[in-house]
């Protein structure tokens, strides 16, 4: 099992505003479901609660501290070493991905091997962003743009092997 993180930033590095996202870009969603589908997302719970439902096709580990709390079709985890132990029993995908938000992308950065970060050429409002001081530990093995609007740059990263710093 590898963890990969996938999130959508605007120019600035914002991914939400209340807790919601500030845009709707159909083209990227579309992207998110393709490289997710039959694969398990980790998300917290205010992530999970923006979107309001487990998404078809995919199993979904929701981090909350609140002990007891049902979140319709997922699953639950107090920790995210707790949440990567779940994925790994399910054996449902070799691949895992982090889905967001601010606080659950930082405490995965030392998991993670690769990164599907869309990056939308516009500046929203809000209140939480993508800790992007870790990009540098990555290199760069694809771009592509899409002429969508507002437009986006869809990149997919790989941890330099000198900088992996801890494994599963």
């Amino acid at each position: 099992m590898f963890v990969s993180i996938i999130a959508a930033r605007d120019k600035n590095n914002l991914i939400g505003n209340k807790g919601k996202m500030p845009w709707h870009i159909p083209e990227e969603m579309e992207l998110f479901k393709k490289i997710t589908m039959n694969k398990t997302l980790i998300m917290g719970r205010k992530t999970f609660e923006s979107i309001g439902k487990a998404l078809p096709g995919r199993k979904t580990i929701v981090l909350t501290r609140q002990k007891n709390q049902v979140f319709g079709n997922a699953l639950t985890a107090g920790n995210l070493q707790h949440a990567l132990k779940i994925a790994e029993e399910l054996d449902f995908s070799e691949e895992v991905f982090i889905a967001g938000g601010e606080s659950v992308y930082k405490q995965s950065m030392r998991f993670v091997t690769k990164i599907y970060l869309s990056t939308i050429d516009a500046a929203y409002k809000g209140d939480k962003y993508f800790p992007d001081s870790f990009i540098k530990q990555f290199k760069l093995i694809s771009s592509e743009k899409f002429a969508t609007s507002p437009a986006f740059t869809f990149n997919i990263y790989v941890r330099n092997a000198e900088t992996k710093n801890s494994s599963l």
